[in-house]
C-alpha cells in the first residue's frame, strides 16, 4: 500500500519537525512503503491531503489535532478514495486518543502497518456570521462558546508549556463570558423531527464524534465514530462557583449528572441567537460571530486505518 505521510513540523510547539528522520524510519521498519511530505503554514494540509489522495492509498496525518482535522478536510474534499491514518505528535491528541493510538512514533508504525481500513463517521458545521455563510467538515468534535471562545484565548498562551496555556486561557474566558441566550434544536438520534433541546443563557455546547477535547475534558464520554450519530453536551450558564464545580468533573467524563448539564445522541443540531457565538472544528478556529449554527452526521463517510 502507497501511502503518503503528512507531517506538520511546527506540531507540538516544533518538536514534530525534529521527529522526521524518526518517523520515516519507524514507518519503514514497519513495512511501509512512506513518502513524507510537510507542511508550510496553517490550511496547507488540506490542499496536501486533496493530492494524496489522488496519489496514494493512504494519507497519514502526523501532528496534532489540527493537522488531522486538516487532512479530514482534504480527504473528504477528494473526488479520490483514500484511506486515513494518524500518527499523534501533537500536544491534546484528541482525536487520537479515539483511536487508540500509541504517541511513540516506533510503536504508532506498527500499529498502522497491522491496521485495517474501517468507516468511520464525520460531521459537517455551517453557520451564518454576519450575513456571511460558512461550512467546514470536522472529525473530532466542534465546540460552540465558551469552548471556542477558550480555544480563540489560547493562542495567546502558546507559549506556556504543554496544557498549561490553554487552562490559563479557560479561567481567562472564565472571567469574560456573559453567556448569551440561545434556542437549541435537533434532531435526536431515536426521533424523526426536530424539537427544542434547550432554551435559555449559554456557557457551551459541544457536538462530538469523539470522546475528548481540548486534550483533556471528557464532554462527550460515550460517542463513538462509528454508530452513525453524534453525542452532545449543553451546559447552561452559571455561577463562577458552579462552573467551577463542574470542570473538574467534565475532566473526567463525570460531569453528565450535573443539574446545568444536558446530554444526549443526535443527527443534527441547530442553534440560534442574536448575540453571536464562537466556533471551533477540532480546536481549529471556524467562526468568532456566528448567529445560526446547523451540524449534522455524515455516517460512514470516512475510511480510517483502525489499529487492532
Amino acid at each position: 500500500m502507497r501511502t503518503i505521510a503528512i507531517l506538520n513540523p511546527f506540531a507540538d510547539y516544533g518538536r514534530a519537525g525534529k521527529k522526521r528522520a524518526v518517523v520515516e524510519t519507524a514507518l519503514r521498519e514497519a513495512g511501509m512503503e512512506v513518502e513524507v511530505w510537510l507542511t508550510e503554514a496553517s490550511g496547507h494540509a488540506v490542499a496536501l491531503a486533496r493530492q494524496a489522495a489522488a496519489e496514494a492509498e493512504a494519507v497519514l496525518a502526523v501532528g496534532g489535532d489540527g493537522t488531522i482535522h486538516e487532512v479530514c478536510r482534504g480527504l473528504i474534499e477528494s473526488s479520490h478514495t483514500a484511506h486515513l491514518g494518524v500518527m499523534p505528535l501533537g500536544t491534546g491528541n484528541d482525536f487520537a486518543k479515539m483511536l487508540g493510538m500509541a504517541r511513540r512514533p516506533e510503536v504508532a508504525a506498527r500499529q498502522l502497518a497491522a491496521a485495517t481500513p474501517q468507516a468511520v463517521d464525520y460531521g459537517i458545521v455551517r453557520w451564518v456570521e454576519d450575513g456571511r455563510a460558512g461550512e467546514r467538515a470536522f472529525i473530532n468534535n466542534v465546540g460552540i462558546g465558551f469552548d471556542a471562545q477558550a480555544a480563540i484565548e489560547a493562542f495567546s498562551f502558546k507559549f506556556l508549556p504543554g496544557m498549561t496555556g490553554y487552562l490559563v486561557a479557560v479561567l481567562r474566558t472564565l472571567r469574560r463570558w456573559s453567556g448569551p441566550r440561545v434556542r437549541v434544536t435537533g434532531v435526536e438520534a431515536s426521533g424523526n423531527s426536530a424539537s427544542v433541546l434547550y432554551e435559555g443563557r449559554l456557557l457551551l455546547v459541544t457536538v462530538g464524534n469523539g470522546v475528548c477535547s481540548g486534550g483533556m475534558f471528557y464532554l462527550t464520554p460515550h460517542a463513538s465514530i462509528t454508530d452513525g450519530v453524534l453525542d452532545f453536551c449543553l451546559v447552561e450558564h452559571a455561577s463562577h462557583w458552579r462552573i467551577m464545580q463542574v470542570i473538574p468533573r467534565a475532566l473526567k467524563g463525570r460531569h453528565e449528572t450535573e443539574p446545568e448539564v444536558h446530554s444526549g445522541r443526535i443527527r443534527t443540531l441547530h442553534v440560534t441567537t442574536d448575540a453571536g457565538l464562537p466556533i471551533h472544528t477540532d480546536g481549529e478556529i471556524a467562526a468568532r460571530n456566528a448567529q445560526t449554527i446547523e451540524i449534522e452526521v455524515v455516517p460512514g463517510g470516512l475510511s480510517v486505518l483502525m489499529p487492532r
